[in-house]
């Protein structure tokens, strides 16, 4: 089968549905003669003109599509019904049979790939660990919870005492101080005041009011900017 037009002859008109690979239907235009010039595997040299009679044009497809099999069983290049497929001077590969629309398929049967799974590791389910699901509840009330029944689905392996030390709890616990000491402090109204500088008119009107009331001047202003 092809798609041109300009190196064939002989062109007798004839319509015929075709269904390709991926199931897409397309129709011939007409029963063509192409002449094909063949070249010797290996060599630059040209053999003996072939003339391919009976090839369809369908003006749809993209590319030349020359059906081998047809070929060496109309020509009787093949003795049998069956293709073995082998290696360079190796034990054959596989087997195809070809059925009467010149159609091969695989011999054989497709096997299950085998799946394997890996050992997975556990935590034990012990109060230690409900500790941390139960966001760092004290570990009193998580036996208090098992206990109870207070709620479902809470299993529990283990009894056995945890280690009292957890450090996500110690350090959330812990005393920082928030900001660093420091080396100056305010001693007189007005000497610094903190703003936000998202309230500037507020502000303006806190100014003329402190000052007016304390009889001084402002001196540094510090915002959040």
């Amino acid at each position: 089968m092809t798609p041109h037009h300009h190196y064939i002859g002989n062109y007798t008109p004839k319509r015929m549905p075709i269904q390709l690979a991926d199931s897409t239907m397309v129709y011939s235009a007409g029963v063509v003669s192409v002449v094909f010039n063949p070249m010797s595997v290996g060599e630059v040299k040209s053999l003996r003109a072939v003339e391919f009679t009976r090839v369809l044009h369908v003006p749809d497809l993209c590319n030349n599509l020359l059906l081998v099999l047809y070929l060496t069983r109309n020509c009787g290049f093949l003795s049998s019904s069956h293709m073995t497929f082998c290696r360079p001077k190796g034990s054959p590969l596989f087997y195809t049979s070809i059925n009467s629309n010149n159609a091969a398929f695989l011999d054989g049967i497709t096997s299950p790939m085998t799946e394997f799974a890996s050992p997975a590791s556990t935590c034990p389910m012990d109060i230690a660990l409900w500790h941390r699901r139960l966001v760092h509840h004290h570990k009193a009330g998580v036996r208090t919870l098992i206990d109870c029944n207070l709620v479902t689905g809470l299993r529990l392996d283990s009894r056995a005492s945890p280690d009292p030390i957890c450090e996500p709890c110690l350090a959330g616990k812990m005393h920082t101080n928030p900001f660093p000491p420091s080396k100056w402090r305010a001693s007189r109204p007005l000497e610094l005041v903190h703003t936000d500088s998202d309230i500037f008119e507020a502000f303006k009107t806190f100014k003329a009011y402190a000052e007016n009331q304390s009889e001084r001047k402002l001196k540094t202003l510090r915002d959040d900017c």
